[in-house]
């Protein structure tokens, strides 16, 4: 789930460079978005596997890690685009921390219990 969830919208991402009509781009963040989602599936279930005790613990370390994330990464994504005038530049720069952090949880994540 976890790869899906990684891989599948960086894909997408990079399709909807290419797309053509606004339904077909709708489509492609539908795609992208609708995949992501499942990373939550592998994610949220591994916390358990590694640490049944402290799920919730890190569960709530990794909700704060995210959304201060998410609060840095909206203000730098507008940035981001007015510094480099394309939006698809920072498609290709988001596919690729997707591709980066899908091999990344394939070398490193394990289900044996850690804590």
């Amino acid at each position: 789930m976890q790869s899906i969830g990684f891989i599948g919208p960086g894909v997408s991402l990079l399709c909807l460079n290419y797309a053509k009509t606004p339904v077909a781009a709708a489509v492609l963040m539908t795609l992208a978005l609708s995949l992501s989602s499942l990373s939550q599936a592998g994610f949220l279930l591994n916390m358990q596997d590694i640490a049944p005790q402290h799920a919730g613990f890190l569960h709530g370390i990794a909700s704060s890690a995210g959304t201060l994330a998410a609060t840095i990464s909206a203000i730098g994504t507008g940035y981001f685009v007015q510094w480099s005038g394309s939006s698809q530049a920072f498609l290709r720069v988001t596919a690729g921390l997707y591709f980066v952090t899908a091999i990344f949880w394939n070398l490193f994540a394990t289900g044996e219990r850690v804590f």
